[in-house]
Order: C-alpha cells, then sequence, then structure tokens
C-alpha cells in the first residue's frame, strides 16, 4: 500500500473531494498544511511545486501528484474503484469535470468571504448554482438505471 500524503491550506476546497475518496475507501492518508509539509511560508514553496498551486498528493514521500481531478484518479485506481466500462468510466469522468466547475464560483464565497461580505455575496452565488446543477439532469437522465445516483460497475 501507497504512503499518501495530502497537502493544502487550512480551508475547504480542492482538497475536499479527495479526503472524502480516501475516508471512503478506508486509505490512511496524512492531511498536512503547506506550511508544515515544506516546512516553509507559500510564497517560497510555489514556485517549486508542480503548476504551482495545491493541492497536491505525495505519494510514498517520492512523487507529486497535482491537481485535484487528477488526485482523484489516482486514489480511484488504487482504491479499486474505477470503472472498468471506458464509457461508464468517461461518464463518470464527466461528472468529476462538471463537479469542478461549480467549485469556481462558490469557492471565493464559501471559503473566503466572512460577516457582511458573506451576507452580500452569498445570494448571488447560490441563485446560480441550481443552473449549473440544471445541466446534470439531462445528460444521463436516458441511462435508464438512474446513473448518476445508481450503482457504477
Amino acid at each position: 500500500m501507497h504512503s499518501l500524503k495530502l497537502i493544502y491550506f487550512k480551508m475547504r476546497a480542492l482538497a475536499e473531494a479527495p479526503q472524502m475518496l480516501m475516508k471512503f475507501a478506508d486509505l490512511n492518508y496524512e492531511y498536512l498544511m503547506s506550511w508544515d509539509y515544506f516546512d516553509d511560508d507559500w510564497e517560497m514553496v510555489k514556485p517549486t511545486i508542480p503548476f504551482q498551486q495545491l493541492p497536491i498528493l505525495v505519494v510514498d514521500d517520492e512523487h507529486q501528484i497535482a491537481q485535484s481531478t487528477s488526485i482523484m484518479r489516482f486514489l480511484q485506481r488504487i482504491a479499486g474503484m474505477e470503472p472498468q466500462d471506458p464509457v461508464v468510466a468517461a461518464k463518470a469522468d464527466a461528472i468529476l469535470e462538471s463537479a469542478q466547475e461549480l467549485f469556481r464560483p462558490l469557492n471565493p464565497t464559501v471559503n473566503f468571504a466572512v460577516g457582511e461580505d458573506f451576507e452580500k455575496k452569498k445570494n448571488p452565488c447560490f441563485l446560480n448554482c441550481p443552473l449549473g446543477l440544471q445541466t446534470w439532469k439531462e445528460p444521463y437522465s436516458m441511462e435508464g438505471n438512474n446513473f448518476l445516483w445508481g450503482r457504477i460497475q
């Protein structure tokens, strides 16, 4: 089994889904803040890591996997949760990519706005979410077995 260290900041954002997957799959991992793992300020670390952004997953203290969706796909493979049918796998990937699109408008409000600033930003932000979620309704409703909520094999 691999040694896994998920490196991020102290917030709920792009590292949340990988953590949920690791917990669900019962994968042992450490969740570390960037300043603890790198023992340096983010401004100094940023130029040294892939794509200059977090999260990264450190595997076996040797490999750094960048980008949250790549981390998710890696974890799904090592947990034995990857769909075997390439069509089903592609549809699952499409759902993952669509979820990432919802993250962009929500993140600044959910993770950084507080107090009056949050109150001012939350309604416009959350009012647009149903529009994003509405696009999920049709693509897989014709599958006959409720693809999105059904069992993926």
